[in-house]
């Protein structure tokens, strides 16, 4: 079984509420977490000082 690969997105968390934060690096990750650690280790952090910090998301299909 082959598990999906999806593109996750990395970006500053809003200051306010109903703004979007700035993004900064997209990566294909098989998860979520696979994707905090890529993100963790471009930014030379632990994860969870990385989720202070920045969001991650996971990209729409419709790319957006």
């Amino acid at each position: 079984m082959m598990l999906r690969r999806s593109t996750y997105m990395l970006t500053t968390k809003p200051r306010f509420q109903g703004e979007r934060g700035e993004r900064i690096h997209k990566c294909v990750a098989k998860s979520l977490s696979e994707a905090v650690e890529i993100f963790a280790l471009m930014k030379q952090l632990r994860p969870d000082q990385l989720l202070e910090i920045y969001s991650v998301y996971e990209q729409p299909d419709n790319g957006r």
